[in-house]
């Protein structure tokens, strides 16, 4: 007999596969990646999503790649052990002060706010999100972390309306940020709101020119929506910064190939098969 913590386990595994592929596919009726695999977890959105080093899950919807339900799981183990790790990052970030007018410092944090913060931690541990935003809903409205936290909150619960509201609120709480921006673009994404996210993308550059999680995010849409030059264009900002990683230069190949320009594509493909013996997605007949 299954006990009910087993089946509570099996429950968020199909749930995080199911949101996985929905993302992958970029056929969303509402997200985030970006992925119900986040690349932003509790209040921090963190360059490089769940993943260790930088790939992207969304990345890995290119041609040639064969992933079956088994395989989007194991996609996914790596991810749980990580998120177990910034879930500490992000309790110890609330003991971090912020600088600025609107941003509250934790080092005056009430015994009572920081309870309900760590109150709406358990319960995401726990699955209950609808008690995790409750948690904070009474919090100070000018309150940078609340909004980040229930950004995030909302968007593992797919009201992509309400996690916008609260990423642009927090955004404007601390105008100087990245990370509610990060944040921003994936219920965007998930509600296929993909120049909106975009348009969060852009913002994000403008503070930061090489973030990676936002050119790699931006140049997946562009060849989503099949506009196979601007994605070459930002995969091969990408690849200047970081010449070995293997997903990126497999986004540029392939956006290389859909754009016709084949021989440019082939010496890409034979960078990936360089670095990536035998990779199927760059064996290709070119």
């Amino acid at each position: 007999m299954v006990g009910p913590q087993a089946r509570i386990g099996r429950r968020r595994r199909r749930r995080g596969v199911r949101l996985s592929h929905r993302h992958l596919s970029g056929r969303l009726a509402g997200l985030g990646d970006l992925d119900r695999v986040p690349t932003a977890v509790g209040l921090l959105p963190l360059r490089g999503g769940l993943h260790s080093g930088r790939i992207q899950d969304e990345h890995r919807a290119l041609p040639l790649h064969r992933t079956g339900r088994g395989g989007r799981r194991a996609i996914l183990k790596p991810m749980e052990a990580c998120m177990k790790n910034k879930l500490a990052l992000l309790l110890s970030l609330c003991l971090t002060p912020i600088p600025g007018p609107h941003a509250s410092a934790a080092g005056d944090m009430p015994a009572g706010r920081a309870a309900q913060f760590a109150a709406s931690y358990k319960q995401e541990a726990e699955g209950d999100l609808r008690a995790a935003i409750h948690s904070l809903e009474e919090l100070e409205a000018a309150d940078y972390f609340v909004h980040l936290r229930l950004g995030w909150l909302n968007y593992r619960g797919e009201t992509w309306n309400d996690s916008v509201s609260h990423y642009r609120k927090a955004s404007k709480l601390a105008p100087q940020a990245v990370e509610p921006l990060l944040g921003l673009m994936l219920p965007l994404q998930a509600a296929g709101r993909f120049d909106e996210a975009i348009g969060a993308g852009q913002s994000i550059l403008r503070l930061d020119p090489g973030n990676y999680t936002a050119l790699s995010r931006m140049a997946w849409m562009r060849y989503s929506r099949k506009d196979y030059k601007k994605s070459a264009s930002l995969y091969m900002r990408l690849v200047e910064r970081y010449p070995a990683d293997v997903e990126m230069l497999l986004g540029l190949g392939w956006s290389l190939t859909l754009d016709g320009r084949k021989k440019e594509a082939s010496q890409i493909f034979q960078r990936v098969l360089l670095l990536s013996p035998g990779n199927p997605r760059a064996q290709t007949d070119l």
